[in-house]
């Protein structure tokens, strides 16, 4: 539903090239064929013209060069001429003969691609090249066969024997078709035309048999494809009319007649050459015959009604030749080509606008001849300017605000033909009674392309060639605060945020809010009120309030999500044709010309927000029904203001139906912040959902819209009231039923019966819990309503109930209560019932821990029984320490019991508290406190707690599980053991220090409490306490151990610490010479891998090697950040486990990954002992020197110290001091 809109002319007459015959453009020239020369028209340099002959001397030898074809070719940036005569002309600055066809040359055409050429010589061949002239294949062109697409026979036999049906035996005989031949003006010259893809070409010819037209189809290989039946008056492939060029558009199955170029019928205004742009759409060339070429550039456009208000139809008005085809969509959505209505005009539309305001559905008509009309909507006529422009004039205008009666500003602008250059004029109409006439006229600096005009603000701009805006006011023109950046198609004044702008669209998708740009892939836009509607590439309806900040804008064009409120989804290629006013509506045009109808999810809540902020709360609900839209937005727009208006909701609704909707679908969430959550939306929010009295949102809304109701007509909306009561998020379920009963009771009271009330009610409400609440009444005829009403089977709650009825009225209330499962309601009832059920009572209250309600019914009773009722409470709230005193009050009877829970809740302690020290109960809570403590292994506090009991023997056994032998000894005193029995536990306990390197602890146990002083010595010995040992033999003058012990032992270990100096010695210096060697292999590697980054990304091993590599510098990174991954699954690990862990992935062996890693560690461990021997070969060295062994004590000293200044030496070639502090702690503590 678009016209075509002229929006640039360019004339040029130039006498020099009449006669023209052939026209070819490129980017910036023109190439016209007159006579036996080439015109050149130079589009950027003033239309200057140059000459080329083509007879020149030496060109072609041959005097009257008749043109064939044209074709510039763009590879080249050269011009191709095919004369008649048979040569091929390549023009660049001069003329070059590429090649001849001595037959003759009748036709030429380029492939789309200008990748071949077809030529139609003059013996009848065609002759296919390659674009270097390089033949490909000649054919004949008039072949009797009919080509590869000839179709097959299905075997049904010849015409004369098929079964016609009711046309008879006669249509069974084949009828001789007259085939006449071509007209008389035929040219009989062939005519070439490729396919659009360039993968085929159709030749038409004259038949020399028949005299008559044939097309043939010919393949991107020069082979016949198919040739067409003989069809009588058959014409050449293009006809121009002498004085009329027609321009015509399809769409829906129907040709447009959209424009005319009228022309006299003067021999020099015939028109001789037209073609449409290759390279720029809806571009016309056209020459005619004097010598004049003229290029018209034309665009889409749509033209719709622009009111804002619902008195606008929102017509869109589509021309088709004289008649002018009008839809009101607002009123029906009529598909093409169909209409509502078509105003019949005395000539052709050019263009057509509607006025902007007051009376927008009125429309501005031009004619062909130049008139202006302007007709109602009914297609009355109101006036008509008796103007008639020169035949070359164009003639734009826009909707303007036309208004019939009064001298109003309706705008034109006018382009004169005296040139592409010539200034375009402003032209102020005047609309009253005696027609249209021009009232100012203002000159213009340059060409003008379109007028864009907001009616509410009064603001015109006018649009300049470039995109040069003007703004025009009071018949003065000013320049706009910017201008595009450059010419758009279609242009529109809006306001974001207060802020005019004008708002354009290039033929390129660009979308322009004066010279910033807002996307660059947008296919159509309209204004709504309040929002700016426009498709892109994507797909995509973008709705986009003009409460936007500019500068927003772009990023929310671009934004990729679907399903927001903003936009939505489209089919591909759809454009806005028209937007509703003051409606949700929106029509789209498909590619394909049919038309679909869509409310954007944006327009419908800004309809239903508009409706809500002026109380028109039926018609928002009645939006929100249709386009489902969630009821929670009446509220939630607004809370205060729906709550401050129940009462007027309720009366405009004034439907059951309509307000049961909404109740249904109340929840407590608060859609403006979530399914609708818009900047809007929450800028006009009144505060967060808080409520009085801590009430939620949906109990609030019933209880505000129940008053309401009640207010108005209880008998009427008794089934909304019900609703109110079950929507609560507490259902009031009793409430409910409480109407129903008294619909029951008194019948007469309402329109609605209890019956009706009750099938309602169980549509709320699960069968089985309404029935409960029902037996919850103790009414059984409410309840045999429920149970009636609903699906269940009598035999499911019939015995059920007759057993109920039997019952005493409160064993029976009592029943029914503890079948609800409400036991704590259920107790009065039971208490009622005597003391015949004091049993069944005390079971009750124990079985439901119901204590705290018993001990209100009876608060008379025994001291013994309310220690036992607090008990028991307590216990039933998991107070356990808090329950304990209770029982322990209640005498030794519970001894057993009180210890069972003092072990079951481990209250160890809190049961030492309630006892004295040297109770019989304190001994047994202690007894069980140490053995759960030795059961747990924690022996050490066992035989302390052991103590407490005085289980003295067990404490014993406790504390030589833990070594701990000085409390042993104390109590073997207490146990009074004999020597016998203290020499035994002297030597168990020795041997286990022993055993743990306690030595000096185990020569004290075999000295005081075994009296072996030679033991005592041995083990000071095997300790290397060499100063002790030699203090204790001549103490008790057993000095012959010296010689026998001693000696032996201390040469021993100077053996030993000789070896271990001289093995570390050797790793060291291996395990750092290897380091070298790994180290300057890793920076070979690293220079390698960092030359090879450069062409491509390396892989993941690669990587890893890199960055351990990167670590040969001293410090290697930090090994946790490499071994991420790895740490992540060993983080819960102890701190011992996870450095074994980590310990695990370094290798010794050589080529591993972490190797230099695991060398530098095996270096820290060399280092560390080395510190840690310092307190073993320091007292080794006294004893061998008070011995006499000098040269063993220098020898250790010398070796030892040696190896110290060797690995001090070495430690900054292992650990520079960049790396130092990432070196790791084993390497700090060495250093």
């Amino acid at each position: 539903m678009r016209n075509l809109k002229l929006i640039q002319h360019h004339c040029h007459d130039s006498k020099r090239a009449m006669g023209a015959d052939h026209m070819s453009v490129s980017e910036n020239n023109i190439y016209i064929s007159a006579n036996d020369a080439l015109y050149i028209i130079d589009v950027n340099n003033d239309f200057e013209v140059d000459h080329v002959p083509l007879t020149e001397e030496g060109v072609s030898g041959v005097t009257g060069e008749q043109v064939a074809g044209l074709q510039y070719l763009m590879e080249n940036d050269c011009l191709c001429v095919a004369t008649v005569q048979g040569n091929i002309i390549l023009y660049h600055k001069e003329v070059e003969v590429v090649g001849c066809v001595d037959t003759g040359i009748r036709a030429v055409s380029w492939s789309p691609d200008q990748e071949l050429v077809v030529i139609a010589t003059g013996s009848d061949t065609l002759i296919m090249m390659t674009k270097d002239f390089d033949p490909l294949t000649e054919v004949s062109m008039n072949p009797e066969e009919f080509g590869e697409a000839k179709p097959v026979t299905v075997g049904w036999g010849k015409k004369e024997t098929q079964f016609h049906g009711s046309e008879g035996k006669q249509a069974a005989i084949i009828k001789t078709k007259t085939v006449e031949p071509a007209v008389a003006w035929d040219d009989k010259l062939p005519r070439i035309s490729w396919r659009g893809d360039g993968q085929g070409f159709v030749v038409s010819t004259v038949n020399w048999t028949t005299g008559a037209r044939q097309l043939r189809v010919w393949s991107r290989d020069c082979v016949l494809q198919a040739t067409s039946e003989d069809v009588n008056s058959l014409e050449q492939a293009v006809s121009w009319s002498l004085t009329v060029v027609l321009l015509y558009t399809m769409g829906n199955y129907h040709w447009y007649l959209k424009q005319s170029i009228d022309c006299s019928a003067t021999a020099d205004d015939q028109i001789a050459v037209v073609e449409w742009d290759a390279e720029h759409a809806l571009t016309l060339h056209i020459v005619f015959s004097g010598g004049k070429y003229v290029r018209n550039v034309y665009t889409w456009e749509t033209c719709a009604s622009s009111g804002l208000k619902s008195d606008d139809l929102t017509s869109v008005a589509v021309i088709d030749g004289d008649k002018l085809l009008v839809t009101p969509f607002r009123n029906m959505v009529v598909p093409p080509p169909m209409c509502a209505f078509h105003v019949q005009l005395p000539a052709f539309v050019q263009q057509v606008a509607f006025q902007s305001a007051p009376n927008t559905n009125d429309m501005a008509i031009l004619l062909s001849d130049g008139r202006i009309a302007i007709y109602e909507p009914s297609g009355n006529l109101i006036a008509s300017s008796q103007r008639k422009p020169n035949k070359h004039d164009i003639v734009f205008f826009e909707s303007n605000g036309l208004r019939h009666g009064e001298f109003t500003l309706p705008f034109f602008v006018d382009e004169m033909k005296r040139g592409a250059d010539a200034a375009s004029h402003l032209h102020r109409l005047r609309v009253d009674a005696s027609g249209v006439a021009i009232a100012a006229t203002l000159p213009l600096e340059g060409a003008a392309v379109g007028v864009c005009h907001d009616a509410a603000t009064g603001t015109t701009v006018v649009q300049q060639r470039g995109g040069v805006l003007t703004r025009y006011a009071a018949d003065a023109l000013t320049p706009w605060r910017a201008n595009l950046p450059r010419e758009c198609a279609r242009a529109q004044l809006c306001r974001f945020r207060g802020d005019e702008v004008v708002l354009a669209l290039t033929d390129r998708w660009r979308l322009y809010a004066d010279d910033a740009e807002l996307a660059s892939n947008v296919t159509s836009f309209a204004l709504h009120a309040d929002f700016l509607l426009a498709t892109t590439h994507t797909h995509a309806c973008h709705c986009l309030p003009l409460a936007t900040a500019l500068g927003d804008v772009p990023a929310l064009l671009a934004a990729a999500t679907t399903g927001e409120e903003s936009q939505r989804r489209v089919e591909r290629g759809s454009r806005v044709v028209a937007v509703v006013a003051d409606s949700t509506k929106v029509v789209l045009q498909m590619p394909r010309g049919n038309l679909e109808t869509i409310h954007p999810r944006a327009l419908v809540l800004a309809t239903v927000r508009r409706h809500l902020d002026r109380l028109e709360f039926e018609p928002a609900l009645l939006l929100m029904k249709k386009h489902r839209i969630n009821m929670n937005l009446i509220y939630d727009h607004n809370p205060e203001l729906f709550l401050n208006n129940v009462d007027a909701f309720v009366k405009q609704i004034d439907n059951v139906g309509n307000i049961n909707l909404f109740l249904s679908e109340l929840q407590e969430e608060d859609v403006t912040r979530t399914m609708y959550r818009t900047q809007h939306a929450i800028e006009s929010r009144q505060g967060p959902h808080t409520v009085n009295n801590g009430m939620g949102k949906v109990d609030r809304i019933c209880d505000a819209v129940r008053q309401a109701l009640q207010n108005d007509d209880i008998d009427r909306f008794i089934m909304c009231i019900l609703a109110t009561h079950v929507k609560k998020a507490k259902p009031e379920l009793h409430q409910a039923l409480s109407m129903i009963k008294y619909l029951r009771d008194f019948p007469e009271s309402g329109r609605v019966g209890a019956d009706e009330a009750m099938k309602f009610l169980l549509y709320l409400v699960d069968v089985n819990e309404l029935f409960d609440v029902a037996l919850g009444t103790y009414d059984f005829e409410l309840v045999m309503m429920v149970a009636e009403k609903s699906q269940k089977d009598p035999k499911e709650y019939l015995p059920f109930l007759n057993t109920l009825k039997k019952m005493e009225t409160n064993y029976q209330r009592f029943s029914i209560d503890k079948h609800l499962k409400l036991y704590a309601k259920a107790l009065p009832h039971l208490s009622k019932c005597g003391s015949s059920h004091l049993g069944e009572l005390l079971d009750y209250v124990k079985e439901h821990k119901l204590y705290a309600e018993g001990l209100v019914l009876y608060c008379r009773g025994s001291e013994e029984y309310k220690v036992d009722l607090r008990f028991s409470i307590d216990k039933h709230l998991k107070l356990y320490a808090k329950a304990l005193p209770h029982l322990s009050k209640c005498g030794s009877s519970h001894l057993g019991e009180l210890l069972d829970y003092v072990k079951e809740h481990k209250l160890y302690a809190e049961g030492l508290v309630l006892y004295g020290r040297g109770s019989e109960e304190y001994k047994e809570i202690a007894r069980i406190f140490a053995e759960e403590l030795e059961s747990c292994n924690k022996y050490e506090e066992s035989a302390m707690m052991y103590c407490r009991c005085c289980e003295y023997e067990r404490a014993l056994h406790c504390f030589e599980l833990t070594s701990n032998w000085q409390q042993l000894f104390c109590m073997a005193a207490k146990l009074h053991y004999d020597k016998e029995k203290l020499l035994d536990l002297a030597g168990r306990v020795s041997v286990k220090l022993r055993d743990e390197r306690r030595h000096a602890e185990a020569a004290v146990v075999l000295m005081q409490y075994a009296g072996n002083v030679e033991e005592a010595i041995v083990e000071l010995i095997d300790g290397c306490l060499w100063d002790e040992a030699l203090r204790l033999m001549h103490l008790h003058n057993h000095t012959d151990i010296i010689e026998t012990d001693l000696q032996p032992h201390v040469l021993e270990q100077h053996t030993s610490q000789i070896n271990t100096v001289e093995n570390l010695r050797v790793q060291f210096d291996r395990h750092v010479n290897r380091l070298a060697v790994v180290r300057a292999e890793k920076q070979k590697a690293l220079f390698e891998l960092e030359e090879r980054e450069h062409a491509n990304t390396a892989n993941a091993d690669l990587t890893i090697k890199r960055d351990s590599a990167s670590g040969m510098s001293g410090m290697s990174g930090t090994r946790s950040s490499q071994y991420s991954a790895a740490n992540s699954r060993i983080s819960a690990r102890s701190s011992k486990n996870r450095r074994k862990a980590e310990r695990k992935k370094y290798s010794l062996r050589e080529g591993s990954t972490f190797e230099d890693l695991a060398l530098m560690d095996a270096l820290a461990e060399i280092t560390l002992s080395l510190d840690k021997m310092k307190d073993d070969v320091a007292p080794l060295l006294r004893a061998l020197v008070q011995l006499g062994h000098d040269s063993e004590a220098s020898c250790l000293q010398s070796s030892f110290d040696s190896l110290l200044k060797h690995t001090e030496k070495c430690q900054f070639e292992i650990w520079p001091l960049e790396g130092c502090a990432a070196a790791g702690a084993g390497s700090d503590q060495a250093l």
